[in-house]
């Protein structure tokens, strides 16, 4: 009866522990998925504001690509830009009309002094 009891206990203790370590996990997986998606949303931005000033210094239209490891889902429309990266949707003000976006890994930016496109490069 003893190790009947002290079997149950195990496994429940067991139980309790597996589910409080699938917790923290998840929480942990989606605030490094946040991080990740605020990180690749700065680059993306710093890289469209690097081609604005770019663009006003040559006085000339200025065209550049970035990449990124895994697919994103990028929406621009007037100042905004959105970025959809796996659960997360982040948004940014650049200050600058910014048009277009598109699914997928590499990304062209066409840059005027006063005008950003957006448009992703098929695979």
């Amino acid at each position: 009866m003893v190790e009947v009891l002290i079997t149950a206990s195990l496994l429940s203790l067991s139980a309790v522990i597996t589910t409080s370590s699938s917790t923290i996990y998840a929480r942990t997986l989606q605030m490094t998925e946040e991080l990740s998606s605020e990180k690749t949303l700065y680059f993306l931005a710093g890289t469209i504001k690097g081609a604005v000033a770019a663009s006003i210094t040559s006085g000339k239209n200025i065209t550049t690509s970035i990449s990124f490891q895994n697919p994103i889902i990028i929406e621009a429309e007037g100042g905004f830009l959105k970025l959809k990266l796996a659960n997360s949707v982040k948004s940014i003000y650049l200050g600058v009309v910014v048009e277009g976006g598109g699914k997928g890994r590499t990304f062209n930016i066409a840059a005027s002094q006063n005008f950003v496109r957006i448009c992703s490069v098929p695979p």
